[in-house]
């Protein structure tokens, strides 16, 4: 009886040690320290500092919305609409269809347009084209 007990000892303690060697790094991070890569007080601007308009812009104001086609469902353009109508003065909008997708990446990047067509589901075009 204490020889099963024994074994049976053994064997959990592999299991564990085992278990605990798989999720390591998970486990670490429950303990990790996240403010070396916070964004402290100071490096933010002052409220009286420059104007954001007068910075220069890292990322183009431009709003891209993807779809089958033009005919957007009845469910989202309002939606769209809104999107639209509340940045009109300072971001540019850009409605991409399959079709204006396809065209896009022939003429800008007809390395990949072979790839792009060669997608089994629409859903990865549409995917694929947000990167370029």
């Amino acid at each position: 009886m204490r020889r099963s007990v024994l074994i049976f000892i053994i064997i959990n303690v592999l299991v564990i040690a085992f278990l605990t060697n798989r999720v390591w790094i998970l486990i670490t991070l429950l303990f990790a320290d996240g403010m070396a890569d916070a964004i402290s007080r100071g490096e933010l601007p002052a409220a009286d500092a420059e104007s954001s308009d007068t910075r220069p812009q890292l990322i183009p104001k431009i709003i891209h919305q993807t779809y089958i086609n033009e005919s957007v469902p009845l469910v989202w353009q309002e939606a769209q609409r809104s999107c639209i109508e509340l940045h009109k003065d300072h971001y540019e909008y850009k409605f991409w269809t399959d079709a204006k997708s396809r065209e896009f990446i022939a003429a800008e990047y007809p390395w990949f347009l072979d790839t792009f067509n060669g997608y089994p589901y629409p859903i990865q075009r549409a995917d694929a084209i947000r990167y370029f």
